[in-house]
């Protein structure tokens, strides 16, 4: 399976300590995975925090200089959820993305994180 995601704006990849993304789903009909993209020349790591209206859950992810980590958030039901990424560098470019594919199908829908 592939999956087209837009061009990122300029201002999402721009420094900050932040972002969000919303909109997406995991439950026993979708997984959710998470892409945390690095633009610096040393690696970082970030904390993802996954609110759902029946379950959060907080891990960390180290992401490599001029890298892309995309990892499956920890299984649960969270129902409709909100990502939040956090950098431990504000000052370092990076974006991330989540993403909901439905398993039966494998449609997907992709929520980029707004700082």
């Amino acid at each position: 399976m592939c999956q087209s995601i837009e061009a990122v704006r300029a201002d999402h990849v721009a420094r900050h300590g932040s972002a969000r993304a919303v909109s997406l789903r995991h439950d026993a009909r979708f997984r959710t995975n998470v892409g945390i993209v690095n633009l610096d020349a040393i690696g970082h790591q970030f904390t993802v925090t996954a609110t759902g209206e029946r379950h959060v859950e907080k891990f960390n992810v180290f992401v490599p200089p001029f890298s892309l980590a995309q990892i499956p958030i920890p299984d649960s039901d969270y129902g409709e959820l909100t990502l939040t990424v956090t950098s431990e560098n504000s000052s370092a470019p990076w974006t991330f993305y989540g993403s909901s594919i439905e398993n039966s199908s494998g449609a997907a829908m992709t929520s980029v994180g707004t700082p």
